[in-house]
């Protein structure tokens, strides 16, 4: 997960900023509703029409924050088998450790290091990646239906020679199990 410092954060970033030095220890909980606009501001536009609630969960002991976030919702997405949109359900979710140290450091998912003087976490980018994640690679409608196909009728005319060869086969199998 490549998270970005605060400085580097536009504007529409900054309402998934959580106040670390502001937090007391304990439980504290977030709740976003997501919209396609969440998405346009990474520049993601492989499905349409976002409507995802996300909850984040906080608890913080001392320098270390367990962060639990969970989302629902779904997205508007082509099908792969006949191009028309549906809507596609999507629920994910993601768990990680936040604590504070010397250095950023992200080189581990599960654990996030920010410097001691960094007041301020941006949740966008996981909560980016977590939902993206939770769309499935195939995109297949779910209510769309198959066209039944008749079923092709075995051939009769197969040539006499196949059939002797056959026939040879099946007796030499026989006298095997004999």
């Amino acid at each position: 997960m490549r998270l970005k410092y605060p400085g580097e954060m536009n504007k529409e970033k900054r309402q998934y900023d959580i106040n670390l030095s502001a937090m007391d220890d304990g439980e504290h909980t977030y709740s976003y509703k997501l919209s396609q606009a969440f998405f346009d501001m990474f520049g993601y536009d492989e499905f349409d029409k976002a409507e995802i609630d996300v909850k984040v969960v906080v608890l913080k002991s001392g320098n270390m924050m367990d962060i639990k976030m969970q989302s629902e919702g779904s997205v508007e997405l082509p099908d792969d088998r006949t191009g028309h949109l549906y809507r596609q359900r999507v629920t994910g979710d993601l768990q990680f450790i936040l604590k504070y140290g010397e250095m950023f450091n992200d080189d581990n998912d599960e654990l996030i290091i920010i410097p001691f003087n960094q007041p301020l976490f941006n949740l966008a980018q996981p909560i980016y990646e977590m939902t993206v994640l939770s769309v499935p690679m195939k995109h297949l409608d779910p209510d769309y239906e198959e066209p039944v196909q008749e079923e092709e009728k075995p051939v009769k005319d197969i040539d006499p020679r196949w059939e002797k060869l056959k026939e040879l086969k099946n007796k030499l199998e026989n006298n095997k199990t004999k």
